[in-house]
């Protein structure tokens, strides 16, 4: 008999959260990066993978070859992510209608949306503590086209930001993109960067 797959609730992962800066995104990547270009996304506080997959498709409709290196501290949200299943619910059906990121609506045997491989095989999902330096080694420097921190930094302590932003900028290539939420701000605590739109910055390169 097979297994029934519980598949959890969607918590601080949204499909395309606030899709107006989805757009801009979108713009700044066609106006820097080349279809040659081999695009490396680092998604940092990944949760259960719906931003992720959301980059997978948008990189993907543009015509990048890419990868999406995604970690998040707890290793139950990253299990699920890698899974690439999700809980029924009004958005995910909008997602499911309009896209192809899901190829089934469940089986009978799995209750949810299932992620399309051509998406997930271009995501490693990962357990990693971003406060550490340890998880901040294994990274080369230059190395990422974007970065993705969406409404993470505010469940972070103060005293940790600076580190992870520092970290953030030295990975970042010359061109590169960090993605926050629409309402966040990260002046003060780096000088690094600049704002090109609402949560959205860039670089600065001395």
């Amino acid at each position: 008999m097979a297994r029934r797959v519980k598949i959890p609730m969607l918590h601080t992962s949204i499909f395309f959260r606030e899709p107006e800066m989805w757009a801009k995104l979108e713009k700044l990547i066609m106006q820097r990066y080349s279809k040659y270009t081999k695009f490396q996304v680092l998604d940092l506080g990944c949760s259960w993978g719906a931003e992720a997959y959301s980059l997978a498709y948008t990189l993907h409709k543009l015509g990048y070859n890419y990868h999406i290196t995604a970690v998040d501290q707890n290793p139950e949200v990253v299990n699920y992510a890698s899974k690439g299943v999700f809980k029924f619910d009004s958005n995910l059906r909008r997602v499911y209608r309009e896209t192809d990121i899901f190829i089934q609506e469940g089986d009978g045997v799995i209750q949810g949306f299932v992620v399309n491989d051509v998406y997930r095989q271009k995501i490693s999902f990962s357990v990693a503590d971003i406060t550490t330096s340890t998880f901040w080694k294994t990274l080369r420097r230059n190395t990422f086209h974007l970065v993705v921190i969406r409404y993470v930094l505010i469940h972070i302590p103060t005293e940790k930001i600076p580190f992870i932003l520092d970290n953030i900028y030295q990975i970042l290539t010359p061109q590169g993109l960090l993605f926050l939420g629409r309402s966040e701000k990260i002046e003060k605590y780096s000088s690094n960067f600049k704002k090109i739109e609402r949560g959205i910055y860039e670089p600065l390169r001395y």
